[in-house]
C-alpha cells in the first residue's frame, strides 16, 4: 500500500457516527495517519482503523458468526416484514425483502437500527 497524504480519503471509525465511514486525512507522523476527520459529521479525531470492541454505553455488536447461535432462539414464523414506515425493537426478529431474516441488535438514532444478518449487519431506517 502506498503513504498515505495529507488529503487523502481513507475508512476510520467515527465515534460521533458510531461507523465505520469515509474520512479525510489531517495529519500524518512517522508515515502514520494521526487524524482524520469524517466526511459525514465533520468531527476531527485521531485515525481508528477498525470498530471498537465494545462502544461505551452501547451492548456489544454481535460478530455474523453469532447470527446462526441468535437465529436457533428465534421463530422464524414471527418475523416481521420490515418497512421504512415500521418501528422496531432491539432483539426483534425482521424479514427484509432483499436481505432476507434479521435480528435487531439495536436503535442508532430515532430513525436508524443495526440489524445483523446472514451475510453480517446492515444500517437500516425505520419510523419513517
Amino acid at each position: 500500500m502506498a503513504e498515505p497524504n495529507i488529503g487523502d480519503r481513507i475508512d476510520s471509525y467515527c465515534g460521533r457516527c458510531k461507523m465505520m465511514l469515509a474520512h479525510t486525512v489531517e495529519s500524518i507522523e512517522g508515515g502514520k495517519i494521526k487524524k482524520c476527520h469524517c466526511n459525514t459529521c465533520g468531527a476531527q479525531h485521531a485515525y481508528r482503523a477498525k470498530p471498537p470492541k465494545k462502544i461505551p454505553g452501547m451492548p456489544a455488536v454481535p460478530e455474523s458468526s453469532d447470527y446462526d447461535k441468535l437465529m436457533k432462539a428465534q421463530d422464524p414464523a414471527k418475523a416481521k416484514k420490515y418497512a421504512t414506515s415500521g418501528r422496531f425493537q432491539p432483539t426483534e426478529l425482521i424479514n427484509h425483502t432483499k436481505f432476507g431474516l434479521g435480528i435487531v441488535l439495536t436503535c442508532k438514532e430515532s430513525n436508524k437500527i443495526e440489524v445483523l444478518f446472514s451475510d453480517g449487519a446492515k444500517t437500516l431506517v425505520h419510523g419513517r
